[in-house]
């Protein structure tokens, strides 16, 4: 196609039905799929992708102190597992997805109370906010899901700017001159 200079090819949406050869056979097959994939993902179902941070650790693929530990004895505070007997509230499903790992979260108390129950924290906001930066609490990272979501933020992006600052600033890359005075907290100097 790119010979005869095709650069695009647009698809107008229509009003006619696709037409499907065995519609029966079809619909048994998507059910069959589904009991399947429901049954594949009960870990998912009860602990949402947090459910994977320990296996996760366990294979030397969650960030730890942007990314410079290997290991970190307090990686099961972070667990879909603690996350369940904390903060959770209930769990969602994403569009028509029959496993339903979305985690409904809120703190009722303390330092880091959330204002209102909330989406939480998936496997990578804890990793970046909780393990790359050596913060074990599951309320406060449960606090900083919440606080990146409500400016719009990217938990990943910002878990990962904040550990590179803090990095930059304990080799001395950085230091209090370049940024005004000494970081408020340095969880990991």
């Amino acid at each position: 196609m790119g010979g005869k200079n095709l650069k695009a090819i647009a698809v107008e949406r229509g009003s006619r039905k696709i037409a499907v050869h065995n519609k029966e056979e079809l619909n048994r097959s998507v059910k069959q799929a589904v009991k399947l994939m429901v049954s594949l993902s009960n870990g998912m179902r009860l602990y949402g992708t947090s459910g994977g941070v320990v296996k996760c650790h366990d294979l030397g693929d969650f960030p730890i102190k942007n990314w410079q530990l290997r290991s970190w004895q307090k990686v099961s505070n972070l667990s879909g597992m603690r996350l369940a007997v904390t903060v959770l509230k209930g769990r969602y499903y994403c569009g028509k997805c029959p496993v339903g790992c979305g985690r409904v979260v809120q703190v009722e108390e303390g330092r880091y109370k959330t204002p209102v129950k909330a989406g939480g924290p998936e496997y990578e906001t804890m990793g970046s906010l909780g393990g790359n930066l050596l913060i074990d609490n599951i309320e406060a990272v449960t606090r900083a899901n919440d606080l990146c979501n409500r400016y719009g933020l990217d938990t990943i992006s910002v878990g990962q700017v904040i550990s590179f600052a803090f990095e930059a600033y304990e080799k001395n890359y950085v230091n209090k001159n370049d940024i005004g005075g000494e970081f408020p907290i340095i969880p990991y100097l």
